[in-house]
C-alpha cells in the first residue's frame, strides 16, 4: 500500500496527486488532455506525469488542469476552448505548458473554464470563460492570458466556482463576481456583477466555500453563514428558501472547515465532529438514510458505527472496514482486496489502491464521506466511510 501521497485533488471524473517525493501522478477521464501524460487515452491506475520532482501543488478543474512548481512557476494543461489554461491561445494540451515567466505564483483555483491565481505580492489574476463576468474585469470577454484584477495587493485567498469567484482580503473584507442567479454571490440581488463588490461591510471573513449555486462561509468568531440557492436545504438555515445575503446558520461559533458540493453540504467543527445538511437522495449525508424524504435544512451530525461491517456476495462471509471514522488508515478484515477504489460524495474517483491489500490510507483526501468499492474475488463491494 503506498502511504508517501501528500495532496490530492479531483476534477470532473479525474484525479490528480503529489507524492512527497514531489512526483505528480494523475487518472481518470483524459478526453482533453486534462491527465497530462501526453495523451488523450483514460488511465484507470496512477500515471507520473513528466519526470520533474518539483510539484508544489495541484488544482483540477472541470475539464482542464492547473499547478505550481517549488520554483514559483505556473503550469498548465488540458481542455483550452475558452481560455482556461492562460497561455495565450485556446488549444488544448495534454502536456504541462508554462504560463508566461513569472516565479511568484502563490495559489490557484479552478472554476468550469475559468481560473482565478495569486501572486506572492497579493495580488489577484484572471483569465478564461467569462460568460457570466467571473473574471471580474468589467467584461464580458473571454481572456485566453492573465490578466489583474484591479491594482489591489491586499488579496489573501480566492475560490472559484462554476461561474462566479469569491475572494478575501487580508482586512477581512469578503468579495464575490460572476454568476448571480440564485443570490449565490450575497450582495443582495440576484444580478450578475463582472467587478469585484464586497459582501456586506464585515471584516472578519475567515474562510468561503462555493457549492453548486450556493456558498458557505466562516467568520474568525467561529460562526458559519451561508446563502444562495436553497430548495435542498444546502444552507443548513431551516428552510429551503434561497437567501441573497448571508444568512448566520445557528449560534454555535466552533466551526472549522467546509465544503460545499452540488446539493448538500458539509461542515467539521473543532472538536473533529462531522456535519452534513441537504440533499440526500443517494446518502451523500452519511447518517443511515437515503431517499427523497431524507434530506435535512439544517445541520445533523453524521454519526457512523466504530466498525462498519457489510456481508460479503460469499456465503457465510463477512467483511469489516474499520475503524471508522478515522484520520487515515482503514483497515480491512475478513477479504484480501485486489483493488480498493474510493469516490467522494459527487461521484468523483478519488484514489485508487492496487495490489493484494488489507489495508489503505486516506490521509491525503480532505475530511469527509467517501463510499469505498471493493473489489476482491471476482466480486465488488461497497461501504460508506468517513475520513476525519
Amino acid at each position: 500500500t503506498a502511504t508517501d501521497w501528500k495532496s490530492v485533488d479531483a476534477g470532473s471524473n479525474f484525479t490528480l496527486a503529489i507524492k512527497t517525493d514531489g512526483t505528480l501522478w494523475a487518472w481518470g477521464w483524459n478526453q482533453y488532455g486534462q491527465l497530462g501524460d501526453g495523451t488523450n487515452v483514460d488511465k484507470d491506475s496512477p500515471v507520473q506525469i513528466g519526470s520533474s520532482s518539483d510539484w508544489k501543488s495541484v488544482n483540477a478543474g472541470g475539464t482542464h488542469t492547473l499547478a505550481i512548481k517549488t520554483d514559483g512557476t505556473l503550469w498548465a494543461w488540458g481542455d483550452n476552448l475558452v481560455g482556461g489554461l492562460g497561455d495565450g491561445t485556446n488549444d488544448n494540451k495534454n502536456s504541462p505548458v508554462q504560463i508566461g515567466s513569472s516565479t511568484n505564483w502563490q495559489s490557484v483555483s479552478t472554476g468550469v473554464g475559468h481560473t482565478v491565481a495569486m501572486k506572492t505580492d497579493g495580488t489577484l489574476w484572471i483569465w478564461g470563460n467569462n460568460n457570466r463576468g467571473q473574471l471580474g474585469d468589467g467584461t464580458n470577454d473571454i481572456k485566453n492570458s492573465p490578466v489583474q484584477i484591479g491594482s489591489s495587493t491586499d488579496w489573501q485567498s480566492v475560490n472559484a466556482n462554476a461561474w462566479n469567484t469569491l475572494a478575501i482580503k487580508t482586512d477581512g473584507t469578503l468579495w464575490a463576481w460572476g454568476w448571480n442567479e440564485y443570490g449565490q454571490l450575497g450582495d443582495g440581488t440576484n444580478l450578475d456583477n463582472n467587478t469585484p463588490v464586497q459582501i456586506g461591510s464585515s471584516t472578519d471573513w475567515q474562510s468561503v466555500s462555493a457549492g453548486g449555486g450556493y456558498t458557505l462561509a466562516i467568520k474568525t468568531n467561529g460562526t458559519l453563514w451561508a446563502w444562495g440557492w436553497n430548495v435542498n436545504g444546502e444552507l443548513g438555515d431551516g428552510t429551503n428558501v434561497n437567501k441573497n445575503t448571508p444568512a448566520q446558520i445557528g449560534a454555535v461559533s466552533n466551526w472549522q472547515s467546509l465544503s460545499g458540493g452540488n446539493n448538500h453540504s458539509l461542515g467539521l467543527k473543532i472538536d473533529g465532529t462531522l456535519w452534513a445538511w441537504g440533499n440526500n437522495y443517494d446518502g451523500q449525508l452519511g447518517n443511515g438514510t437515503n431517499g427523497l424524504a431524507a434530506y435535512h435544512n439544517s445541520p445533523i451530525e453524521t454519526t457512523p458505527c466504530t466498525v462498519s461491517t457489510f456481508t460479503s456476495e460469499i456465503a457465510n462471509t463477512s467483511i469489516h472496514l474499520y475503524p471508522n471514522p478515522t484520520t487515515g488508515l482503514f483497515q480491512l478484515d475478513g477479504v484480501e482486496a485486489e483493488r480498493v477504489e474510493v469516490y467522494d460524495y459527487l461521484g468523483r474517483l478519488r484514489m485508487t489502491f492496487e495490489q493484494p491489500l488489507t489495508s489503505f490510507d486516506l490521509s491525503a483526501v480532505p475530511s469527509g464521506i467517501y463510499v469505498v468499492k471493493i473489489i476482491a474475488e471476482g466480486k465488488q463491494y461497497s461501504a460508506r466511510v468517513v475520513k476525519i
